[in-house]
């Protein structure tokens, strides 16, 4: 025999500008008196909790029901049925509609800003740019053998430069719910977006906002709590993402107050240097240092002055290659975080 409903109740209410229902009904099962809890919820005619039902032409959910037997000595059992889809604030998918299995759930965008600190101690030459920085157009031009490739950045003359920058930065993060772990967040880590990343938001009336992000802006960091739900494992990944918008190639001025001094160097004197003048600089090997000065090199520069790619000052004719004397400065361009992916499979 199906149970029976014997009563309904309930109302409707405006949260968060959802129409959000609050519904119960009431069964009546005619059942053995020693019947167990779970023959009753599983009584023919008494909605599953959990599942989506339609009431009045409005999709809700069904709440945990409970069971009453009034009286022992008889074989009537009350059952009460929450119905609903009232819902913390978003636990809808992007429609507005509720959701009973969290991967639906929309996903968050969040943009805030804060003040960064960034010392620069370990980078990656990517090269020299002439005009420009590389992120924003620079023309490359050939870098000198004698820079290291890995370490702090440096000028050309290949002078140590200390760094710490404090920059007001953007940051920008994206949270959804998935069922399964993925394996490609360990390796997106600390990583730079090689490809361009475009994130949408959009509701029940369409797009609301495009943010696109060019290729090396990016830094990404990964959060994942998980969570449990009816017997079931759920994580949320926070993709967490710092915006440069002039790339996180790391871009230093190419200046100093020693000049790069080896044979067919510029020499500021005249001509070029030969062998004769790093001995008497007391040079040992193939490359040196020598002080920036002026006055007839006894009055040494305070300030660093412009170089031209090779350790020497400009505008001045690089030995590398080309002539450039319009004074535009040249940058060495860096690598600071080496981790650079695409972010196209996390399917933000």
């Amino acid at each position: 025999m199906t149970a029976k409903l014997i009563s309904r109740s309930g109302g409707s209410s405006l949260v968060n500008g959802f129409l959000q229902y609050n519904l119960t009904n009431v069964y009546r099962v005619d059942a053995p008196r020693t019947s167990s809890i779970v023959t009753i919820l599983n009584w023919p005619g008494i909605p599953t909790a959990g599942s989506k039902v339609i009431l009045g032409g409005t999709t809700v959910w069904v709440g945990n029901p409970t069971v009453n037997q009034p009286n022992p000595d008889e074989s009537v059992f009350i059952v009460t049925v929450p119905f609903g889809n009232q819902t913390t604030q978003f636990e809808r998918d992007f429609l507005g509609n509720p959701v009973s299995d969290p991967v639906e759930i929309v996903k968050r965008v969040r943009i805030e800003y804060y003040d960064e600190s960034e010392p620069v101690t370990d980078a990656k030459l990517r090269g020299i740019t002439k005009g420009k920085s590389e992120g924003l157009g620079g023309v490359p031009v050939t870098a000198p053998t004698w820079l290291p490739i890995f370490g702090p950045p440096t000028n050309s003359a290949g002078e140590p430069i200390a760094l710490e920058r404090v920059r007001r930065a953007k940051r920008i993060s994206v949270e959804r719910v998935s069922r399964d772990w993925q394996s490609t967040w360990d390796s997106f880590q600390d990583a730079i977006n090689s490809d361009t990343v475009t994130i949408i938001e959009k509701d029940i009336q369409g797009v609301r906002a495009t943010h696109t992000f060019q290729p090396l802006t990016l830094k990404m960091s990964i959060e994942t709590p998980n969570e449990w739900k009816d017997g079931k494992l759920y994580f949320r990944p926070r993709f967490i993402m710092d915006v440069n918008p002039d790339t996180w190639i790391h871009s230093e001025l190419d200046r100093g107050t020693k000049r790069r001094v080896f044979v067919d160097q510029y020499n500021p004197k005249g001509g070029q240097y030969v062998q004769g003048d790093l001995d008497a600089l007391e040079i040992d090997g193939d490359f040196g240092f020598a002080s920036i000065l002026t006055d007839n090199d006894k009055v040494a520069i305070g300030e660093p002055i412009l170089f031209n790619g090779t350790g020497a000052e400009q505008p001045l004719t690089r030995t590398t290659g080309g002539s450039y004397t319009d004074g535009e400065p040249f940058w060495l361009n860096y690598e600071i975080n080496q981790n650079i992916r695409a972010f196209g499979p996390l399917n933000l």
